[in-house]
């Protein structure tokens, strides 16, 4: 539940290993939006550095923790729409 900080932190500190949340920042770090200077700055400042020791307070991993949860619920409702009320594949 993204409402409930508590549970967002033991998600990004339960999913935010340094690897991942390091990868995380370097591709951001490539982005280039020649037409938003102040956005890439931006960004910018925020890759700058390692991450933080404890993933729940990455600036960086939140939002991609919470955005892949939005992800996979949605792709888990429109699996259950095709698989229609009698879950013979023919949505309602």
């Amino acid at each position: 539940d993204e409402d409930d900080p508590e549970s967002l932190a033991r998600l990004a500190r339960s999913t935010g290993d340094a690897e991942i949340r390091s990868w995380a920042r370097a591709a951001l770090r490539d982005i280039e939006h020649d037409d938003a200077p102040a956005a890439t700055d931006a960004l910018a400042h925020l890759v700058a550095g390692p991450p933080p020791e404890d993933p729940s307070e990455d600036l960086v991993w939140v939002p991609a923790v919470l955005e892949l949860v939005q992800q996979g619920v949605e792709r888990a409702l429109a699996a259950d729409a095709a698989e229609g009320p009698e879950g013979n594949g023919e949505g309602s």
